[in-house]
């Protein structure tokens, strides 16, 4: 059986939870025990210092975890927990919805001013890691796609999970859609009924990434199982890559 001192450290912690200090968990803990009572053997009780019991009451009062009387002498006792604690909770949710939403519209309003100038500086290379972050990368890059999107690698449809992207852009007859690679047999019916070219070559880059000639995505598997990208906007290195893969591809995949 726990211990009647693990029992009371749990029960702080618990109060923790609901944004209490130290102080102010164990003079609740002490109200709920004692019921209506004085500062002084709240403090007593407590063992928080007497110079400081009345700022600490003071701070749960406006929490609403307690209430003072009125007259004298002074008294104090707590709110019980069914309605204090379901109070804090209900507060926390208004003023986490009130967060989200203030997050949402701050998110949109960035997003929309980085859209507008993320093309000003194309001699920059960047580097993504972790897999979520390539992916995500590699959809934003397919989705702004105006007029070609070049793909190499081993599967890298698959590695780069970008098929249901590529679907919904092949709709657009405006963009060109190349890939070269070795493919799963899904992944050649997969081209074949969204009418995007591809090719046959069994080496090649890992993974890459060409979107109107204006940026290059490079993704490398590390040892670890981790996926890293480099993000170049530099045109001199985006030309380089699609040179050789244009050699690559009229060569018809034979290496």
């Amino acid at each position: 059986m726990k211990s009647k001192k693990l029992k009371e450290d749990e029960f702080l912690l618990n109060l923790y939870t609901f944004d209490l200090n130290n102080y102010e968990a164990r003079v609740y803990e002490t109200l709920l025990n004692l019921g209506e009572t004085t500062a002084w053997q709240i403090a007593l009780q407590s063992n928080v210092p007497q110079a400081k019991i009345y700022e600490v009451l003071s701070s749960l009062e406006s929490k609403g975890f307690v209430e003072r009387s009125v007259g004298r002498p002074l008294k104090f006792r707590p709110i019980e927990p069914e309605i204090s604690l379901s109070q804090a909770i209900e507060k926390f949710k208004s003023e986490y919805s009130k967060k989200l939403e203030l997050m949402e519209r701050a998110f949109k309003e960035i997003k929309e001013k980085y859209k507008s100038r993320k093309n000003e500086s194309m001699s920059f290379i960047w580097t993504i890691k972790g897999r979520d972050k390539v992916f995500a990368k590699a959809k934003d890059m397919i989705d702004n796609a105006k007029k070609e999107v070049l793909i190499a690698g081993h599967r890298p449809l698959r590695a780069l999970n970008c098929m249901d992207t590529l679907g919904n852009l092949a709709l657009n007859k405006d963009v060109k859609i190349r890939v070269l690679g070795n493919f799963s047999q899904d992944c050649i019916d997969f081209m074949k009924m969204a009418n995007i070219e591809y090719k046959v070559v069994n080496s090649f880059y890992e993974y890459m990434i060409i979107v109107d000639e204006r940026e290059l995505l490079l993704a490398i598997s590390q040892p670890d199982g981790e996926l890293y990208g480099i993000d170049v906007f530099a045109k001199e290195c985006i030309m380089a890559n699609k040179n050789h893969f244009e050699f690559l591809w009229m060569s018809e995949g034979k290496l």
